[in-house]
C-alpha cells in the first residue's frame, strides 16, 4: 500500500466507528491490517518524546554582599523562606552576633522590618538574587517604672526586648554598665539589683539603705556600685559580692542622685 493511501486510510478509519473500523478490518487483507497498524503506531506520539514535566524549584541561590567584602556570601536557600529567615541564615552563616541588627538592600531600595515575615519571592528576591546587607550596632534604651520593672527597648522599632521583674516597688533608677552586659537599678523596696542584660536573670542584691534608693549607678570599670538612698544616705558597694564597702552621712534630705568621679576614687 502507497504512502497516500495509507494516510487516506488511516483517516478514515479515525472518522469511522468503532463497528465500522472492525468489520473494515475483517474484509482487509492480513498484510494490509499490519501495515495499517504500523501507520497508527507511527503516528501516535511517544511518551518518551513528550517535554519533561518542570520541576519545582526546591532552593535557590541568593548571593549576599557586605560593604567591604570582595567577595559575596552564596547561600541556598528554600524558595518559600521569609525574609526574616534569610536574615537568621545569614546570621548563624556569619557567626553575626545578636546585637548587631542586619539590612538588606535589594536594587538601592531597603527591605524595612515590615517585610521580614514575607516570602523571599514577594520581596523581590529570586533565584541567583544579590542583596546588599547592611550591619550596624542595635540602640537600646532602658527604662524603670513604678510597676517595679525595668526594661530594655529597641531604639528602633520601639520592641521591648527585654523585661526586668524582682522589685517588689517602684524601679526609680536604671543604668547599663559599660559593657553593656548589665543593668543596675534602684528601687523604692530599699534595694539596688545588678541583672544580666541578656537573659534578664538578677545577679546580685544590694539591701542596706533603710529607704528608697533613688540612684544606682556602675564604677566606669564596673566593679563598684555607688547608691544613693532617701535615707540621706549614699554608700558604695562592692559589685561583685555585694559588700557595702562605704557609707556617706550627712545629707538632711533625700540623695536624689549619686556618681563616681572620672578616676573612680571617689563618689559625689
Amino acid at each position: 500500500m502507497g504512502s497516500g493511501a495509507s494516510a487516506a486510510l488511516s483517516a478514515t478509519i479515525s472518522a469511522a466507528s468503532g463497528d465500522e473500523i472492525a468489520d473494515a478490518l475483517n474484509i482487509l487483507p492480513l498484510e494490509t491490517v499490519n501495515k495499517l497498524k504500523a501507520v497508527l503506531t507511527a503516528e501516535e506520539p511517544s511518551s518518551s518524546s513528550k517535554p519533561p514535566a518542570t520541576s519545582p524549584l526546591t532552593a535557590m541561590t541568593v548571593f549576599i554582599q557586605q560593604l567591604g567584602n570582595p567577595e559575596p556570601l552564596t547561600l541556598d536557600v528554600d524558595p518559600q523562606a521569609t525574609l526574616s529567615h534569610l536574615k537568621t541564615l545569614i546570621r548563624d552563616t556569619e557567626e553575626i552576633p545578636t546585637s548587631i541588627a542586619l539590612q538588606l538592600v535589594l536594587n538601592e531600595v531597603l527591605l524595612d522590618e515590615s517585610m521580614n515575615g514575607a516570602a523571599l519571592p514577594d520581596c523581590g528576591i529570586h533565584d541567583e538574587t544579590t542583596l546588599i546587607l547592611v550591619m550596624h550596632e542595635i540602640q537600646h534604651v532602658l527604662t524603670g517604672s513604678v510597676d517595679a520593672t525595668a526594661k530594655i527597648w529597641d531604639a528602633s522599632t520601639g520592641e521591648c526586648k527585654r523585661t526586668f521583674s524582682g522589685h517588689s516597688e517602684g524601679v526609680f533608677s536604671a543604668v547599663f554598665s559599660a559593657d553593656g552586659l548589665s543593668v543596675l537599678t534602684g528601687s523604692q523596696d530599699k534595694t539596688a539589683k545588678i541583672w544580666d542584660a541578656s537573659t534578664g536573670e538578677c545577679k546580685r542584691t544590694f539591701p542596706g539603705h533603710s529607704d528608697a534608693v533613688w540612684s544606682a549607678v556602675f564604677s566606669e570599670d564596673g566593679l563598684s556600685v555607688l547608691t544613693g538612698s532617701e535615707d540621706e544616705t549614699a554608700k558604695i558597694w562592692d559589685a561583685s559580692t555585694g559588700e557595702c564597702k562605704r557609707t556617706f552621712s550627712g545629707h538632711s534630705r533625700t540623695v536624689m542622685s549619686a556618681a563616681f568621679s572620672a578616676d573612680g576614687l571617689s563618689g559625689q
